[in-house]
């Protein structure tokens, strides 16, 4: 936290040791923490996420989410009525999507259905994360 971020990516596959196809990134903004998401402590109440546990597992949990659209959060007019309430850092795709990521995730959901998805976050962000936790779709 704090810090910068640089990535070296080297591509290896079988019969190539990616010598010379080598990418570096710099990230421009420093590491924040996340910001408190004082209803993650609500959870468990909500979603009574022991009941799969008690049940043996028969249960079939089902998220709905909508993520806001990009759109939506970067409207300055809608920032200052409809979203008074937030941190406007917070409407920031960079911080937004981790916390919104981290949310989805925390159900462990059987099915997951999103609402508000732009088609960029939903190909370079949602699907590779989700895909990772064994998703499919």
């Amino acid at each position: 936290i704090g810090k910068s971020v640089s990535i070296l990516i080297t591509p290896v596959r079988p019969g190539h040791d990616g010598e010379g196809c080598e990418e570096a990134y710099d990230f421009m903004n420093a590491v924040e923490p996340l910001p408190s998401m004082p209803i993650m402590k609500l959870r468990e109440e909500w979603s009574h996420v022991d009941v799969v546990a008690r049940d043996g597992g028969n249960n079939l949990r089902v998220l709905t989410y909508n993520i806001l659209a990009d759109l939506y959060a970067g409207r300055q007019l809608d920032q200052q009525l409809m979203y008074s309430h937030c941190d406007m850092r917070d409407l920031m795709r960079s911080r937004r999507m981790p916390m919104i990521i981290a949310e989805i995730l925390s159900y462990k959901a059987d099915i997951i259905c999103l609402q508000e998805v732009d088609a960029s976050i939903h190909n370079s962000l949602i699907c590779p994360v989700l895909r990772t936790k064994g998703y499919q779709g």
